[in-house]
C-alpha cells in the first residue's frame, strides 16, 4: 500500500493480536537495553582481567629471563662440582691404596706379635720345667748331704773305735780319718750345690716373671694392634661408602647438568611461549577494546531501540495486552519463604521470584544476577561483587551492599534453621557465627554501597552456582520485619490461597520485564488433561506418562520431557531398634525385594531411570555398584540365615496433597516386601511434619525423593549423607564419608572432584542407609502459542523467558 507522496506504509493489524505483539515489542527492547548494559559491564571486567593477565604475563617473562640466568650460573657450578667430586674421587682412591697398605702391615705386626706370645709361652713351659728339675736335684743333694753326714758320723766312731784298738787300730784310724775328710769335702760340695741351686731358682723365677710381663705387653701390643686393624677396616669401608657417594654424586650432578641444560632450553621455549602470550593478550586486549565500542554502539542502538519503540507504541491505538500463564502444581508450598524451603514444587514458584547476587539459565549455568561483574582475589579467597546501580527490589526501593549481607547472614543464622544454610559452609565465619561466638559473619564484608566482599576459609567449586540459587536470594530486611518477604527476582506474588499463587511480572525488575504479565499456580492434580483440553490450563507439569498420552491427539499441542537431578528413595531410620534396619546385612536384604523395574515401567510409564545411588549415571557412571540387584529369594535366605523372626515395620506415608506423589511409591515398595513376608504397619504426616527428627524417630523407613538445589554432585550427597547435615534424615554416619566430603569440598579439579564423589557414593551404597529407586524425570504438556517452554536440568521451568505469541 501507498500514501499520496508515493511512500510505502505498513498496515499496522489491530486487536488482540497486536496488543500482545506491542507488550513483546517494549519487552524485548528492554531487556536488550538492559542485558547490552550488563554485556558492557562484564567486557569492562574482562578489560581489567585483560589487562591482569597481561600485568602477571610481564612479571611472568621477567621471572623467567632471570630463572635463566641463575639456571645457567647454577648449570656452571654444577659443572664445577662435577669436577671437584671427580678430584675427591681421586684421592679417595689414594687413600684407599695407602689404608690398604697400612692394614696389610698392622696384619704382619699382629702376626708377630702372636708368634713372640707363642715362643715366651713355650718358654714359660721350659722355666717350669726347669725349676721342676731343680727342685729334684735340690732333692738328690739332700740325700747325699745326709749320706755325708752319715759318713761322718761313722768315720768319727770308727776313729774313736780305732783308739781304742791301739796299735792294732791305728790303721784304720788313717782310713776312718781319711773318710771324714772326705764326708766334710762332700758336705762343703753339697752346700755349694745348695746355693748354685738356690740360685738357679731364683734366676728361673725371675725368668717367668719376666716372660709373665712380656706376655701381657704382647697380648696388650696384640689387642691395639687387632683395634688397629679394625680402625682401618672402618677406614676402608668408609673410603668405600665415600666412594660409592662420590660416584652417586657424580651421576647425579651429570644427570642434573643435563636436566639444568633441557630446563634451559625449555626455559628458552617458556620465555617464547610468554612472549606469544603476551601478544595474543596484547590482541585480546584490542579486541576486546573494540568489543566495548561494540557494545557502546550497540547500547546507543538499544537506546534508540527503546525510544522508537515507545514512540511507535504510542502511535498504536490499541491498550498493551497483558498475557497470562496457568500451570499447575501438585500441591501447595509448604513455605513462600526461599530460605526455609527445600521442596521441588516450591521452588517451581520461588525461582521465579527471587534473585540472587548471581543467576543461572535454562541449562543452569551461572550468569549475571544483581552482581553484573566480579573477579577472585585468589590470595585472600575472596569474592568481590558490583552491584547493579538502580537494581530495585519488587517494592521499590534500590538494593545495596548492606541488602546482600543481612540476606546471606539471615540464610545462616540458627535461628531461622534453614534446611539450605549448608550453602555458605564455604564462607569464613559462618561456623562462629552459627555457634553465637559472634554476631555478624566476618567473612561477608560490605566495602561500599555497591560492593560486597565473601572471604572462603577453603576454596569451594560449587561457590558461585549456589550463590546463583533463589535460596540466596536477597530480601529486603524492613519488609521482613513487617512479615512479607520481598524479593527482586522477575515476579512478585499477588495472591496466596489454599487453591492457587498469583504471580505478576516486575516493571523494574533488573534484567528486563518478563513477556508474561501473569502467572496463575493452581494446585491439585485431579482432572489435569480434562482441564487443559477446556483451555483452564497452559502448562501442565506431570511425572508420568498418562498426561501426555491423553492429550497426544489434542492439537496444538506440545510435550516436552527432560530427566532431572534428583532421585526418589526409600529411607531408614538408623536409630531403629528394629533388627531389619539396625543390620545392614538386613536392609540390604530389603534392598534386593524391590522391584524397581516394575515400578519405574507401572507407576511411571518409563519416565525415570533405576536408581543405584544418589548420584544419576549421566553425572557419574555407576556400573561399580553392585550386588543389590532386585533377588527376592536371596533376600530370603539373608534375613533366614540372621535370625530376624519378627518381620515388621513401621511406615511413614502423607496425609495431605504430597501423598499424591510419594504414597503411591510407598505402596509399590510395601507391596514388594509383602512378598518377602515383611508386615507392615503405616503412620501418616502432613508434608511440614514428614520430616521433622522427631516424627522420624517413631518410623523404621520413610519414603521420600531429593531433587538437587545444583547442578553439582555435591548437592545430591552432601545434605543427606553428611553426618553433620541438618538434612541426614537417617541419622547415618560414616567417618570416611565424612572425611571425603569435606575433602572435596576444597577441591577446584572437576574430575578430582568427581572421582571422590564416586568414592563417597560406592560408600554409601554399601551402607545402605536408604534404598534408592530411580532418577526421575519430569515433563510438561503446554499450547503450541507458548515459546520457549524450557526444563533445566534440575527440572526447574524459567517463567521470565516464555513468550506467548
Amino acid at each position: 500500500m501507498f500514501n499520496f507522496s508515493g511512500k510505502k506504509t505498513v498496515t499496522v493489524p489491530t486487536g488482540k493480536k497486536t496488543g500482545l505483539l506491542k507488550r513483546n515489542q517494549r519487552c524485548i527492547a528492554d531487556k536488550i537495553a538492559k542485558n547490552i548494559s550488563g554485556i558492557m559491564d562484564v567486557t569492562d571486567n574482562l578489560l581489567e582481567i585483560t589487562d591482569t593477565i597481561g600485568n602477571y604475563t610481564q612479571v611472568q617473562m621477567n621471572v623467567v629471563a632471570k630463572v635463566v640466568e641463575e639456571i645457567t650460573g647454577y648449570s656452571a657450578y654444577t659443572e664445577e662440582v662435577l669436577a671437584n667430586t671427580e678430584s675427591s674421587m681421586k684421592l679417595s682412591e689414594q687413600t684407599m691404596s695407602v689404608a690398604t697398605e697400612g692394614r696389610s702391615t698392622v696384619d704382619e705386626s699382629i702376626q708377630a706379635m702372636r708368634e713372640i706370645e707363642q715362643a715366651v709361652t713355650e718358654a714359660k713351659v721350659v722355666a717350669a720345667v726347669l725349676n721342676e728339675k731343680a727342685a729334684s736335684i735340690n732333692d738328690m743333694v739332700r740325700v747325699i748331704k745326709d749320706i755325708a753326714d752319715t759318713t761322718r758320723l761313722l768315720s768319727l766312731n770308727a776313729a774313736i773305735e780305732a783308739a781304742r784298738a791301739g796299735d792294732a787300730g791305728r790303721g784304720f784310724a788313717v782310713v776312718a780319718q781319711e773318710v771324714k775328710k772326705l764326708s766334710e769335702r762332700s758336705v762343703e760340695s753339697v752346700n755349694g750345690i745348695y746355693k748354685t741351686i738356690g740360685q738357679i731358682t731364683e734366676s728361673i723365677r725371675s725368668t717367668v716373671n719376666s716372660l709373665g710381663v712380656i706376655l701381657d705387653r704382647v697380648r696388650v701390643g696384640t689387642v691395639a694392634a687387632d683395634n688397629t686393624n679394625k680402625v682401618f677396616h672402618t677406614i676402608m669401608e668408609s673410603i668405600q661408602e665415600t666412594n660409592r657417594a662420590f660416584h652417586e654424586i657424580s651421576a647425579a650432578v651429570s644427570t642434573q647438568t643435563t636436566s639444568l641444560e633441557n630446563i634451559v632450553a625449555s626455559t628458552h621455549d617458556m620465555s617464547h611461549t610468554f612472549d606469544k602470550l603476551m601478544s595474543i593478550v596484547e590482541v585480546s586486549s584490542v579486541y576486546t577494546h573494540f568489543t566495548k565500542n561494540s557494545l557502546v554502539a550497540m547500547n546507543k542502538v538499544a537506546s534508540n531501540l527503546t525510544d522508537i519503540t515507545a514512540s511507535l507504541l504510542a502511535d498504536i491505538p490499541e491498550a498493551e495486552e497483558e498475557p497470562s500463564l496457568v500451570v499447575n502444581l501438585p500441591y501447595e508450598p509448604s513455605t513462600f519463604d526461599p530460605q526455609l524451603t527445600s521442596e521441588f514444587y516450591g521452588a517451581q514458584v520461588l525461582s521465579n521470584v527471587h534473585l540472587g547476587l548471581l543467576g543461572n539459565d535454562d541449562q543452569e549455568r551461572v550468569t549475571p544476577g544483581l552482581a553484573n561483574k566480579w573477579y577472585f582475589d585468589e590470595e585472600n579467597l575472596t569474592w568481590v561483587f558490583y552491584l547493579r546501580k538502580g537494581a530495585k527490589f519488587s517494592h521499590g526501593r534500590e538494593i545495596t551492599a548492606d541488602d546482600v549481607k543481612f540476606s546471606l547472614e539471615r540464610l545462616v543464622d540458627p535461628k531461622l534453621a534453614s534446611p539450605v544454610a549448608w550453602c555458605l559452609d564455604c564462607v569464613d565465619g559462618v561456623k562462629e557465627f552459627q555457634q553465637g561466638l559472634s554476631r555478624e559473619v566476618r567473612g561477608i564484608k560490605v566495602l561500599d554501597r555497591y560492593r560486597i566482599a565473601i572471604k572462603l576459609h577453603t576454596l569451594y567449586g560449587g561457590f558461585l552456582t549456589d550463590l546463583g540459587q533463589f535460596f540466596a536470594g536477597i530480601l529486603a530486611k524492613e519488609e521482613l520485619e513487617k512479615g512479607n518477604i520481598v524479593g527482586c527476582g522477575p515476579y512478585t506474588i499477588v495472591e496466596q490461597t489454599k487453591e492457587r499463587c498469583v504471580l505478576e511480572s516486575f516493571a523494574d525488575y533488573s534484567k528486563g520485564e518478563p513477556f508474561i504479565k501473569r502467572i496463575e499456580f493452581r494446585y491439585g492434580q485431579a482432572g489435569l488433561a480434562a482441564s487443559f483440553k477446556k483451555g483452564q490450563y497452559d502448562i501442565l507439569w506431570h511425572e508420568t506418562a498418562d498426561v501426555p498420552q491423553e492429550l497426544k491427539q489434542v492439537p496444538k499441542t506440545t510435550s516436552t520431557t527432560q530427566g532431572i537431578l534428583g532421585y526418589y528413595y526409600i529411607g531408614f531410620n538408623l536409630l531403629s531398634d528394629n533388627p531389619l534396619v539396625k543390620s545392614r546385612e538386613a536392609r540390604r536384604a530389603l534392598a534386593m525385594a524391590v522391584n524397581k523395574k516394575r515400578l519405574v515401567e507401572s507407576l511411571l510409564g518409563g519416565m525415570a531411570e533405576e536408581a543405584k545411588g544418589p548420584i544419576p549415571p549421566v553425572l557419574i557412571p555407576n556400573g561399580s555398584l553392585t550386588g543389590l540387584e532386585y533377588n527376592p529369594a536371596q533376600a530370603r535366605e539373608i534375613l533366614k540365615r540372621l535370625g530376624i523372626r519378627d518381620l515388621k515395620l513401621k511406615m511413614s506415608t502423607r496425609s495431605d496433597a504430597s501423598g499424591v506423589v510419594l504414597n503411591p511409591v510407598g505402596e509399590y515398595f510395601m507391596e514388594d516386601l509383602k512378598n518377602i513376608g515383611i508386615e507392615f504397619t503405616t503412620q501418616s504426616y502432613t508434608r511440614p511434619e514428614y520430616t521433622r527428627h522427631e516424627n522420624l524417630r517413631r518410623t523404621d523407613v520413610f519414603v521420600s525423593r531429593w531433587v538437587a538445589d545444583t547442578p553439582d554432585p555435591d548437592n545430591l550427597i552432601t545434605p543427606f549423607y553428611h553426618s553433620k547435615s541438618t538434612m541426614n534424615y537417617f541419622s547415618y554416619s560414616n567417618g570416611d564419608v565424612d572425611k571425603k566430603l569435606n575433602q572435596v569440598r576444597s577441591i577446584i579439579n572437576p574430575k578430582k572432584r568427581f572421582e571422590l564423589f564416586g568414592e563417597v557414593q560406592q560408600l554409601v551404597y554399601n551402607d545402605v542407609p536408604a534404598i534408592f529407586l530411580y532418577h526421575q524425570s519430569i515433563g510438561v504438556t503446554y499450547a503450541d502459542r507458548f515459546k520457549n517452554v524450557r526444563i533445566s536440568p534440575k527440572g526447574m521451568l524459567k517463567c521470565e523467558d516464555i513468550v506467548m505469541v
